[in-house]
C-alpha cells in the first residue's frame, strides 16, 4: 500500500513539473491568462472528402460557437458552458434544437478554452505522469488527465517543445467502446501564445476530419449572445 501511494505521489509530482514546463512553452502564465478569446477561420475536410468553411469563436472558460457553411446555408452550433449545446439550421423544420448523444458529448468536450495542463482558478483534473515512449520513431512524453473515475484522457507531448501532440480517450459509440484521438500540429504564436493551426480527429485510427485554420484573431469582442441560441430551443 505504501509503495503504491509513493508511486502515485511521484507520478503526480512529475506531471506537475511537465505541466509547468508546458505552460512556459505556450508563452508563460501572463500571456496565456491575457488571451481570453479567439476567433478562428479555416476549413474542415471531412471523412468523405468534403471541404467545409468554418468560423470558430471560443472564450474562457467553456464558451464555444461554431459556424459551418453547408450546401449554401450557415449551420451554427454553440454552448455557453452551462446549458446544453444547441444547433441552428435554417434548412431544418426544427430551426433551433438541442444537440444530444455523441454530437453533444464531443462538442462539450471541445469547449474547454484551456488545455488540461493549464492551471485553473477553480482547480482542475488530476494529472499523472505516464512515462515516455517511442511511437513511429518519435519520442513522446505521456500524461494521464483523470477527470473522474470513469474518464481518463491520455496526452502525449513533444519532448523538445513540450507542446501537446495528441489527446486520446475512450468513448462509447453505438454500444461499443472506441478510441478517439485528436492530433495537434503547426503551432504558431497568437499574441505570444502557441496555438495549433492544424487539428485532426481520428476514430479507431480512421481520420474523421482535418481542420486547418488560416486566420486566428486574438481577443475579439464577444457577447453572451454569441453563445446563446437565436430563439426558443426545441428539445
Amino acid at each position: 500500500m505504501t509503495a503504491a501511494l509513493v508511486g502515485t505521489a511521484v507520478a503526480a509530482e512529475r506531471a506537475a513539473e511537465i505541466a509547468a514546463i508546458h505552460l512556459e512553452a505556450l508563452g508563460g502564465r501572463e500571456r496565456v491568462a491575457a488571451l481570453t478569446a479567439v476567433r478562428m477561420a479555416g476549413t474542415v475536410v471531412t471523412a468523405d472528402g468534403r471541404t467545409v468553411p468554418i468560423v470558430l469563436l471560443a472564450a474562457r472558460p467553456r464558451q464555444l460557437r461554431l459556424e459551418m457553411e453547408l450546401a449554401g446555408r450557415t449551420v451554427v452550433r454553440g454552448t455557453d458552458g452551462v446549458r446544453p449545446p444547441w444547433q441552428f439550421d435554417p434548412a431544418s423544420p426544427v430551426r433551433v434544437s438541442v444537440l444530444s448523444g455523441a454530437e453533444a458529448e464531443d462538442f462539450v468536450a471541445d469547449a474547454d478554452f484551456d488545455d488540461p495542463l493549464v492551471p485553473r482558478s477553480e482547480g482542475g483534473p488530476r494529472l499523472e505522469f505516464a512515462g515516455e515512449a517511442t511511437v513511429g520513431g518519435e519520442r513522446q512524453i505521456r500524461v494521464f488527465v483523470v477527470r473522474s473515475p470513469a474518464e481518463t484522457v491520455l496526452l502525449t507531448l513533444d519532448p523538445t517543445t513540450y507542446l501537446i501532440r495528441q489527446r486520446i480517450q475512450q468513448r462509447i459509440r453505438d454500444g461499443r467502446r472506441v478510441e478517439l484521438a485528436t492530433r495537434y500540429s503547426d503551432y504558431r504564436p497568437v499574441q505570444g501564445v502557441m496555438l495549433a493551426h492544424t487539428v485532426e480527429m481520428f476514430e479507431d485510427g480512421r481520420r474523421t476530419q482535418r481542420a486547418a485554420f488560416t486566420r486566428i484573431e486574438p481577443n475579439p469582442a464577444v457577447r453572451a449572445a454569441d453563445f446563446a441560441p437565436p430563439g426558443p430551443v426545441r428539445l
